[in-house]
Order: C-alpha cells, then sequence, then structure tokens
C-alpha cells in the first residue's frame, strides 16, 4: 500500500451521501489517528491565527500530513481543540482529540507565511470502515462465523492480551511498574481499537498514515497484531537469556540481554522494538485475512483470551 496524495489536477469526487464540511487544516509532518489526543507546539504567524479562530468557532480543524516534496496526503483527521495554552511571545501549546477521518475534496486557501493565511479546504468525513458492522453482518444461524475468517471481536481481545504480555515481560525485564491499559479500552469497539492501540506504537509517521488512509478495521488489527505477536516474541527471548545467565550466575550477560537504552526501559513498553517491525511489516497492510487456523496459531502462542 502507498500513501495517497491529494491531486491538485485532479481532485476527487465526494460520494453522493457524503458530509461535506470546510475545514481549516494544520499541514504538518504528523499523524494523528481518531479517539487519541496529541500535543501540538504552533509559533508560526499563520498557525497563531488559525488556532484563535478555531477557538472562537467550534474548536474544529483538519490535521494532513505533508510530505518531504510539500504534497498533502489525500486523507486527514478531525480534531478537536479541548485545551490551548498561550505563551507571552504569542506562541500556543495546543491539546487536540482525534475525532473523524476526512478526505480532501478541493482546497480553498492555500498557506501563505507572509499574509499570514493557513489552509483551508472542502473535506469529506469519513464516519466509519467499511467493515464497520462486519461481525453482525458476517454470523450465520447457529451463532457461528459465516466463513473461516476470526472475527473483528478476537482480534480486539488478541491485541489486549498481547499488550498486557508485553507490559509484563517489560517488567520482568527492566523492573519497576508500568502503567497498566485502560479497562474501558477493552470495550472499544473493534475500529476504535485499531487506532487507540494503533496510536501506542511507535511507528514511523509513514506508517501512521497508512493506518489512517486504509478503511479496513481488519487489515488495521492483523497488522497491528502482527507487530505485537512479534514483538512479544523478542522480548520472551529476551527474558529467556536474562533467566538462564542468571542461573548461570554471569550477571553481566544477564544485563546484556535485556539491555536497551535506560529512557527508553523506564517508558511506556511499546518502543524502538514495535517501531523496527512496524517497518518490516509495512507492506503488510493489504494483507491475507487471519483464518482460523492461524487464529489457532496465534492463540497457541499465548494472545487468545
Amino acid at each position: 500500500m502507498t500513501l495517497q496524495l491529494f491531486d491538485w489536477r485532479s481532485p476527487p469526487t465526494p460520494s453522493p451521501s457524503a458530509v461535506l464540511r470546510v475545514l481549516p487544516i494544520l499541514a504538518l509532518r504528523a499523524v494523528q489517528l481518531p479517539h487519541t489526543e496529541g500535543r501540538f507546539h504552533l509559533h508560526e504567524p499563520r498557525y497563531r491565527r488559525l488556532v484563535k479562530d478555531v477557538t472562537e468557532k467550534d474548536s474544529l480543524f483538519g490535521l494532513l500530513l505533508i510530505d518531504p516534496h510539500r504534497r498533502l496526503a489525500a486523507i486527514g483527521s478531525v480534531l478537536e481543540i479541548i485545551d490551548v495554552q498561550k505563551w507571552a511571545d504569542g506562541r500556543y501549546d495546543v491539546q487536540a482529540r482525534g475525532k473523524e477521518r476526512f478526505r480532501l475534496i478541493q482546497v480553498l486557501q492555500e498557506e501563505n507565511e507572509d499574509l499570514e493565511r493557513y489552509l483551508t479546504g472542502v473535506v469529506e468525513i469519513i464516519e466509519v470502515d467499511t467493515d464497520f458492522d462486519e461481525d453482525d453482518r458476517r454470523y450465520d444461524n447457529s451463532g457461528q462465523p459465516a466463513d473461516n475468517r476470526v472475527t473483528l471481536a478476537w482480534l480486539r481481545r488478541a491485541i489486549w492480551n498481547s499488550c498486557e504480555e508485553i507490559i509484563s515481560l517489560h517488567g520482568m525485564l527492566y523492573g519497576g511498574r508500568h502503567t497498566p491499559l485502560q479497562q474501558s479500552w477493552s470495550r472499544l469497539h473493534p475500529m476504535d481499537t485499531s487506532f487507540v492501540f494503533g496510536d501506542m506504537l511507535n511507528v514511523p509517521v509513514f506508517i501512521r498514515q497508512l493506518m489512517l488512509q486504509t478503511t479496513s478495521t481488519r487489515q488495521r488489527l492483523e497488522y497491528l497484531l502482527r507487530i505485537l505477536s512479534a514483538d512479544r516474541r523478542f522480548r520472551d527471548a529476551q527474558v529467556y537469556l536474562k533467566t538462564a545467565f542468571l542461573k548461570a550466575g554471569k550477571q553481566t550477560e544477564a544485563d546484556e540481554a535485556g539491555e536497551q537504552p535506560k529512557q527508553q526501559a523506564a517508558q511506556w513498553p511499546f518502543g524502538e522494538s514495535a517501531a523496527v517491525t512496524s517497518v518490516v511489516f509495512q507492506d503488510q497492510l493489504e494483507i491475507e485475512p487471519i483464518s482460523g487456523t492461524a487464529a489457532a496459531r496465534v492463540s497457541a502462542e499465548g494472545t487468545d483470551g
């Protein structure tokens, strides 16, 4: 899958039932997924004006990824400002919550730094994925899935269990206590789960954009599960080596078996190993569905719950 870019020469045509709106837009090297929170430090005059205009209206604006060649992504996020701090020199620290995704349809006003103009565009709101209600549609009369694929609910549970195991393994390696998963996340719809847990992973910005632009909850969940399963196996191997060295009385080797930068060890456990794994699996945002057989294999590895 490649990044979808906005084509200025041939802009997309909205669907007949599209919900359209005009949004002020931040074009940055950043991606924020729906149902997550992010902080922005804005100092350029045009972005200061955007914050002022937005907070005086409905607190909503768009965020679009801009690539190194100054090309705009086709898909972005609608963000809602939930907190603003203005500094004495006019800079803003903005806390925003991700809402829906959108598809850029038309640019009404281009950015102009000299004139303090920010980007404004007509966008089509993307409310849900195409397979949002897949589980409801795929059960036969016996209550079992009508095909051989695992359900979105199963994938959601598997991701939750993988994250809990990674947190546990992280504690075995580096000690200390880490913030547990929020119990409210276990009750999220699978689509929301795919965004919230995708946000936890320290993945490159272009991977986050791929997760944002795909309209399949299943693809996003299966991608996350592969990343987390690989990350868990890596940590499991580290724990095994560390335990073996400790039993042999080799403290130095045990420390090296679980070695990583101190600042990473003290942070949320989904760090560099997940980031590296995500790049390895980047071409699997379009992957074969996980079948019942594959699900049994993943379950045997300890992700079923």
